[in-house]
């Protein structure tokens, strides 16, 4: 009973340290680590961030964008998007290795 409370209480910690950031899962957080590892500017973008975006988009000084994605990611994007795209500075070179299709003998 112990334990559960103490991970609650630190899961309600670890939430009201992050408070306003788009993705804060406080149940995991070694995940949102593992993500923000992954993005350039080394956070996740904020409630704010996303409510100027908007604000911009509604305004006078955006008639002109029509039919456009914004992509808001920190940089992921550009770094390289994809899962797979991070693997290449998680994986070892063995277990790349181990992951190469293996050449077949020759048919004869």
């Amino acid at each position: 009973m112990g334990e559960s409370r103490d991970s609650d209480e630190r899961d309600r910690a670890w939430a009201d340290s992050h408070r306003g950031c788009i993705l804060a899962p406080a149940a995991r957080p070694e995940l949102a680590e593992a993500a923000k590892k992954r993005i350039p500017l080394g956070r996740f973008g904020t409630t704010e961030e996303f409510a100027n975006l908007a604000a911009f988009l509604v305004s006078d000084g955006s008639g002109y964008i029509n039919g456009d994605v914004v992509t808001m990611d920190g940089g992921e994007w550009l770094q390289g998007a994809g899962e797979f795209t991070a693997l290449g500075r998680e994986l070892t070179e063995e277990e790349w290795q181990r992951m190469r299709p293996k050449k077949s003998a020759p048919k004869a």
